[in-house]
Protein backbone atom coordinates (compact mmCIF):
# COMPACT_ATOMS: atom_id res chain seq x y z
CA UNK A 1 0.00 0.00 0.00
CA UNK A 2 2.85 2.37 0.88
CA UNK A 3 4.52 1.62 -2.47
CA UNK A 4 1.32 2.49 -4.34
CA UNK A 5 1.00 5.75 -2.43
CA UNK A 6 4.61 6.68 -3.28
CA UNK A 7 4.03 5.93 -6.98
CA UNK A 8 0.81 7.96 -6.95
CA UNK A 9 2.55 10.89 -5.27
CA UNK A 10 5.48 10.77 -7.72
CA UNK A 11 3.06 10.68 -10.66
CA UNK A 12 1.16 13.67 -9.24
CA UNK A 13 4.38 15.69 -8.85
CA UNK A 14 5.44 14.80 -12.40
CA UNK A 15 2.09 15.89 -13.87
CA UNK A 16 2.18 19.14 -11.84
CA UNK A 17 5.65 19.99 -13.18
CA UNK A 18 4.55 19.24 -16.74
CA UNK A 19 1.50 21.48 -16.36
CA UNK A 20 3.62 24.31 -14.94
CA UNK A 21 6.12 24.08 -17.80
CA UNK A 22 3.30 23.95 -20.37
CA UNK A 23 1.54 26.97 -18.87
CA UNK A 24 4.73 29.01 -18.98
CA UNK A 25 5.66 27.90 -22.49
CA UNK A 26 2.15 28.59 -23.83
CA UNK A 27 1.70 32.01 -22.23
CA UNK A 28 2.31 35.15 -24.24
CA UNK A 29 4.76 37.51 -22.54
CA UNK A 30 4.49 41.25 -22.67
CA UNK A 31 7.15 42.50 -25.04
CA UNK A 32 8.50 46.07 -24.96
CA UNK A 33 10.71 47.34 -27.76
CA UNK A 34 12.94 49.52 -25.62
CA UNK A 35 16.05 50.02 -27.74
CA UNK A 36 17.83 48.98 -30.90
CA UNK A 37 20.80 47.95 -28.76
CA UNK A 38 21.22 45.00 -26.34
CA UNK A 39 19.71 45.32 -22.85
CA UNK A 40 22.70 44.77 -20.55
CA UNK A 41 21.02 45.15 -17.14
CA UNK A 42 17.55 45.13 -15.56
CA UNK A 43 16.05 46.12 -12.22
CA UNK A 44 12.62 46.48 -10.59
CA UNK A 45 12.01 49.59 -8.48
CA UNK A 46 9.61 49.73 -5.54
CA UNK A 47 6.97 50.77 -4.69
CA UNK A 48 5.55 51.67 -8.10
CA UNK A 49 6.88 48.50 -9.79
CA UNK A 50 8.87 50.53 -12.31
CA UNK A 51 11.24 48.59 -14.52
CA UNK A 52 14.64 50.06 -15.20
CA UNK A 53 17.00 48.83 -17.89
CA UNK A 54 20.30 49.80 -19.45
CA UNK A 55 21.13 49.46 -23.14
CA UNK A 56 24.62 49.20 -24.61
CA UNK A 57 24.39 52.68 -26.15
CA UNK A 58 24.70 54.20 -22.66
CA UNK A 59 21.01 54.92 -22.11
CA UNK A 60 18.97 54.22 -18.97
CA UNK A 61 15.31 53.48 -19.67
CA UNK A 62 12.47 53.53 -17.10
CA UNK A 63 8.91 52.36 -17.64
CA UNK A 64 5.96 50.87 -15.79
CA UNK A 65 5.26 47.15 -16.04
CA UNK A 66 2.10 47.68 -18.06
CA UNK A 67 3.25 50.40 -20.44
CA UNK A 68 6.38 51.76 -22.08
CA UNK A 69 5.72 55.31 -20.90
CA UNK A 70 8.69 56.60 -18.99
CA UNK A 71 11.92 58.52 -19.37
CA UNK A 72 15.34 57.87 -20.85
CA UNK A 73 18.63 59.20 -19.47
CA UNK A 74 21.73 59.50 -21.65
CA UNK A 75 24.93 58.97 -19.68
CA UNK A 76 28.37 60.27 -20.58
CA UNK A 77 29.28 57.04 -22.32
CA UNK A 78 27.82 56.15 -25.72
CA UNK A 79 28.96 52.53 -25.76
CA UNK A 80 28.95 50.02 -22.93
CA UNK A 81 29.99 46.39 -23.04
CA UNK A 82 28.92 45.43 -19.49
CA UNK A 83 26.56 46.96 -16.92
CA UNK A 84 25.08 46.16 -13.50
CA UNK A 85 22.16 47.79 -11.65
CA UNK A 86 21.96 47.63 -7.85
CA UNK A 87 20.70 49.43 -4.75
CA UNK A 88 17.05 49.21 -5.87
CA UNK A 89 18.00 50.59 -9.26
CA UNK A 90 19.69 53.72 -7.90
CA UNK A 91 23.24 52.75 -8.84
CA UNK A 92 24.65 51.79 -12.20
CA UNK A 93 28.11 50.28 -12.62
CA UNK A 94 29.20 50.02 -16.25
CA UNK A 95 32.22 49.76 -18.52
CA UNK A 96 33.12 50.07 -22.19
CA UNK A 97 36.06 47.71 -21.53
CA UNK A 98 38.43 50.65 -21.00
CA UNK A 99 36.65 53.23 -18.82
CA UNK A 100 34.59 52.17 -15.81
CA UNK A 101 31.91 54.36 -14.27
CA UNK A 102 29.68 54.34 -11.18
CA UNK A 103 26.51 56.31 -11.79
CA UNK A 104 23.87 57.57 -9.29
CA UNK A 105 20.71 57.49 -11.36
CA UNK A 106 18.27 59.67 -9.30
CA UNK A 107 20.51 62.72 -9.75
CA UNK A 108 21.99 61.65 -13.11
CA UNK A 109 25.40 62.05 -11.54
CA UNK A 110 28.64 60.19 -12.19
CA UNK A 111 30.12 59.31 -8.78
CA UNK A 112 33.33 57.66 -9.90
CA UNK A 113 35.18 57.06 -13.12
CA UNK A 114 38.32 55.01 -13.66
CA UNK A 115 40.40 54.89 -16.82
CA UNK A 116 42.48 51.81 -17.49
CA UNK A 117 46.20 51.87 -18.18
CA UNK A 118 47.16 52.89 -21.70
CA UNK A 119 49.01 50.59 -24.06
CA UNK A 120 52.68 49.86 -23.46
CA UNK A 121 55.50 49.52 -26.00
CA UNK A 122 54.24 46.03 -26.90
CA UNK A 123 50.87 47.63 -27.79
CA UNK A 124 49.24 45.88 -24.82
CA UNK A 125 46.65 47.78 -22.79
CA UNK A 126 44.38 47.06 -19.85
CA UNK A 127 40.83 45.92 -20.51
CA UNK A 128 37.92 45.17 -18.19
CA UNK A 129 36.90 41.52 -18.49
CA UNK A 130 34.15 41.57 -15.82
CA UNK A 131 32.56 43.72 -13.14
CA UNK A 132 30.19 43.23 -10.23
CA UNK A 133 28.23 45.38 -7.78
CA UNK A 134 26.69 44.02 -4.58
CA UNK A 135 22.89 44.14 -4.35
CA UNK A 136 23.01 46.92 -1.74
CA UNK A 137 25.52 48.89 -3.86
CA UNK A 138 28.07 49.00 -1.04
CA UNK A 139 30.82 46.96 -2.72
CA UNK A 140 32.12 46.86 -6.29
CA UNK A 141 34.56 44.58 -8.07
CA UNK A 142 36.53 44.83 -11.32
CA UNK A 143 38.45 42.13 -13.18
CA UNK A 144 41.23 43.46 -15.43
CA UNK A 145 43.28 41.97 -18.25
CA UNK A 146 46.78 43.23 -18.98
CA UNK A 147 48.45 41.11 -21.62
CA UNK A 148 48.30 37.48 -20.51
CA UNK A 149 47.74 38.33 -16.86
CA UNK A 150 44.69 39.34 -14.90
CA UNK A 151 43.81 40.89 -11.56
CA UNK A 152 40.69 41.52 -9.52
CA UNK A 153 40.13 44.66 -7.44
CA UNK A 154 37.50 45.40 -4.79
CA UNK A 155 36.33 48.71 -3.32
CA UNK A 156 33.78 49.61 -0.66
CA UNK A 157 31.19 52.36 -1.13
CA UNK A 158 30.04 54.53 1.76
CA UNK A 159 27.59 57.39 1.54
CA UNK A 160 27.64 57.10 -2.23
CA UNK A 161 31.42 57.57 -2.38
CA UNK A 162 34.22 55.15 -3.20
CA UNK A 163 36.51 54.51 -0.23
CA UNK A 164 40.07 54.54 -1.69
CA UNK A 165 41.53 53.00 1.48
CA UNK A 166 39.29 49.95 1.07
CA UNK A 167 40.88 48.95 -2.24
CA UNK A 168 41.98 45.32 -2.14
CA UNK A 169 43.77 43.35 -4.81
CA UNK A 170 42.81 39.74 -5.33
CA UNK A 171 45.48 37.86 -7.24
CA UNK A 172 44.90 34.24 -6.36
CA UNK A 173 45.74 33.34 -9.96
CA UNK A 174 48.00 35.13 -12.44
CA UNK A 175 45.42 34.30 -15.09
CA UNK A 176 42.41 36.09 -16.47
CA UNK A 177 39.15 36.14 -14.50
CA UNK A 178 36.43 36.36 -17.12
CA UNK A 179 33.53 36.39 -14.63
CA UNK A 180 33.20 37.72 -11.10
CA UNK A 181 30.49 38.09 -8.46
CA UNK A 182 30.52 39.65 -4.99
CA UNK A 183 28.42 38.36 -2.10
CA UNK A 184 25.63 40.52 -0.61
CA UNK A 185 27.72 41.36 2.47
CA UNK A 186 30.83 42.07 0.40
CA UNK A 187 32.96 39.48 2.21
CA UNK A 188 33.29 36.96 -0.64
CA UNK A 189 34.37 37.40 -4.26
CA UNK A 190 33.82 34.57 -6.73
CA UNK A 191 35.86 34.48 -9.93
CA UNK A 192 35.87 32.16 -12.92
CA UNK A 193 37.16 31.68 -16.43
CA UNK A 194 38.85 29.27 -18.78
CA UNK A 195 42.21 29.13 -16.99
CA UNK A 196 41.48 29.85 -13.31
CA UNK A 197 38.41 27.63 -13.47
CA UNK A 198 36.45 28.83 -10.45
CA UNK A 199 37.29 30.01 -6.95
CA UNK A 200 36.25 32.23 -4.03
CA UNK A 201 38.31 34.83 -2.22
CA UNK A 202 37.49 35.68 1.41
CA UNK A 203 37.90 39.39 2.08
CA UNK A 204 37.42 38.77 5.79
CA UNK A 205 40.42 36.41 5.89
CA UNK A 206 42.43 38.01 3.04
CA UNK A 207 43.14 34.84 1.12
CA UNK A 208 41.57 32.36 -1.29
CA UNK A 209 39.08 30.03 0.41
CA UNK A 210 39.16 27.58 -2.47
CA UNK A 211 40.06 27.62 -6.13
CA UNK A 212 40.21 24.91 -8.74
CA UNK A 213 40.79 24.41 -12.43
CA UNK A 214 39.85 21.40 -14.47
CA UNK A 215 39.49 18.36 -12.24
CA UNK A 216 37.13 15.61 -11.06
CA UNK A 217 35.93 15.14 -7.49
CA UNK A 218 32.67 14.27 -5.83
CA UNK A 219 32.08 17.48 -3.91
CA UNK A 220 33.33 20.24 -6.21
CA UNK A 221 32.83 21.33 -9.84
CA UNK A 222 34.29 18.90 -12.36
CA UNK A 223 35.04 21.50 -15.04
CA UNK A 224 36.79 24.74 -15.78
CA UNK A 225 35.24 27.43 -18.01
CA UNK A 226 32.90 28.98 -15.44
CA UNK A 227 31.09 31.48 -17.67
CA UNK A 228 28.45 32.85 -15.26
CA UNK A 229 28.42 33.36 -11.47
CA UNK A 230 25.77 34.64 -9.07
CA UNK A 231 25.35 34.74 -5.27
CA UNK A 232 21.90 34.21 -3.76
CA UNK A 233 20.50 37.28 -1.92
CA UNK A 234 20.71 35.43 1.41
CA UNK A 235 24.39 34.62 0.71
CA UNK A 236 23.91 30.88 1.26
CA UNK A 237 24.52 29.72 -2.33
CA UNK A 238 26.77 30.44 -5.29
CA UNK A 239 25.34 29.52 -8.69
CA UNK A 240 27.87 28.71 -11.42
CA UNK A 241 27.28 27.91 -15.07
CA UNK A 242 29.91 26.07 -17.12
CA UNK A 243 30.67 25.94 -20.83
CA UNK A 244 29.70 22.25 -20.84
CA UNK A 245 26.09 23.22 -20.08
CA UNK A 246 26.13 22.24 -16.41
CA UNK A 247 24.75 24.68 -13.86
CA UNK A 248 25.62 24.02 -10.22
CA UNK A 249 24.66 25.31 -6.79
CA UNK A 250 27.71 25.54 -4.53
CA UNK A 251 28.45 26.38 -0.91
CA UNK A 252 30.36 29.66 -1.23
CA UNK A 253 32.97 29.10 1.50
CA UNK A 254 33.84 25.49 0.70
CA UNK A 255 33.03 24.96 -2.98
CA UNK A 256 31.01 21.85 -2.14
CA UNK A 257 28.31 21.04 -4.68
CA UNK A 258 24.81 21.27 -3.24
CA UNK A 259 23.24 20.01 -6.46
CA UNK A 260 23.59 20.05 -10.23
CA UNK A 261 20.63 21.56 -12.05
CA UNK A 262 19.29 19.97 -15.24
CA UNK A 263 20.12 21.94 -18.37
CA UNK A 264 20.80 21.02 -21.99
CA UNK A 265 22.30 24.34 -23.11
CA UNK A 266 25.07 26.66 -21.92
CA UNK A 267 23.65 29.34 -19.63
CA UNK A 268 25.38 32.69 -19.95
CA UNK A 269 23.27 34.72 -17.49
CA UNK A 270 22.17 33.74 -13.97
CA UNK A 271 19.90 35.52 -11.49
CA UNK A 272 18.30 34.51 -8.18
CA UNK A 273 14.86 35.64 -7.05
CA UNK A 274 14.75 38.09 -4.11
CA UNK A 275 13.68 35.31 -1.71
CA UNK A 276 16.57 33.08 -2.92
CA UNK A 277 14.12 30.24 -3.70
CA UNK A 278 14.34 30.44 -7.51
CA UNK A 279 17.23 30.62 -9.96
CA UNK A 280 16.76 31.85 -13.52
CA UNK A 281 19.14 31.36 -16.43
CA UNK A 282 19.36 32.47 -20.04
CA UNK A 283 21.42 31.12 -22.92
CA UNK A 284 22.74 32.53 -26.16
CA UNK A 285 19.82 31.22 -28.23
CA UNK A 286 16.95 32.80 -26.31
CA UNK A 287 16.04 29.92 -24.01
CA UNK A 288 15.11 30.72 -20.41
CA UNK A 289 15.08 28.35 -17.43
CA UNK A 290 13.88 28.65 -13.86
CA UNK A 291 14.69 26.11 -11.15
CA UNK A 292 13.36 25.58 -7.66
CA UNK A 293 16.53 25.99 -5.59
CA UNK A 294 15.18 23.96 -2.68
CA UNK A 295 14.60 20.70 -4.60
CA UNK A 296 16.50 21.38 -7.85
CA UNK A 297 13.46 20.79 -10.08
CA UNK A 298 13.13 22.68 -13.36
CA UNK A 299 9.99 24.80 -13.14
CA UNK A 300 10.41 26.44 -16.53
CA UNK A 301 12.41 25.59 -19.64
CA UNK A 302 11.06 27.44 -22.66
CA UNK A 303 12.16 29.59 -25.62
CA UNK A 304 11.76 33.34 -25.24
CA UNK A 305 12.66 34.00 -28.88
CA UNK A 306 15.71 33.81 -31.11
CA UNK A 307 17.73 36.70 -29.61
CA UNK A 308 20.41 36.08 -27.00
CA UNK A 309 19.37 36.67 -23.39
CA UNK A 310 21.62 39.36 -21.91
CA UNK A 311 20.00 40.14 -18.55
CA UNK A 312 17.42 38.85 -16.08
CA UNK A 313 15.54 40.29 -13.10
CA UNK A 314 12.77 38.97 -10.86
CA UNK A 315 10.04 41.23 -9.56
CA UNK A 316 10.23 42.03 -5.81
CA UNK A 317 7.32 39.64 -5.11
CA UNK A 318 9.00 36.81 -7.08
CA UNK A 319 6.00 36.45 -9.44
CA UNK A 320 7.41 37.90 -12.66
CA UNK A 321 10.66 37.62 -14.59
CA UNK A 322 11.99 40.40 -16.82
CA UNK A 323 14.21 39.30 -19.69
CA UNK A 324 16.54 41.65 -21.59
CA UNK A 325 17.63 40.53 -25.06
CA UNK A 326 20.34 41.37 -27.57
CA UNK A 327 17.68 42.76 -29.92
CA UNK A 328 16.79 45.51 -27.43
CA UNK A 329 13.51 44.00 -26.21
CA UNK A 330 12.36 43.54 -22.61
CA UNK A 331 9.98 40.63 -22.02
CA UNK A 332 7.83 40.17 -18.93
CA UNK A 333 6.96 36.57 -18.04
CA UNK A 334 4.60 35.40 -15.32
CA UNK A 335 6.35 32.94 -13.00
CA UNK A 336 3.61 32.17 -10.47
Amino acid sequence: MKTINKITFAFFVFISCCVAVYQFASQKPKIFHVSKKPILALSWILPEQTIECVSSDGKIHKFLGDSLSGNTIQTQSKKWSKAVLAGEGKYLFATDSVDTELWFIPSSKSLWRRRMRSKNVQNVGTEISALSLSTDAKHLTIAEIFGNHGSVWVWDIKGGHIQPSSKEGICAYPDVAENIAISPNGKLVAYGGETPGIGVWGRDVHHSLWGVGSFTTTNRPRLADAIALCFSPDGQLLAASFLSGETMLLKPRTGSVVRTLPSKTTNRVLMFSPDSHLLSAGDGKGRVKIWNVVNGRAIIDAPSGTAQICSLAFSPDNTQLAIGTSSGDVQLWRVK
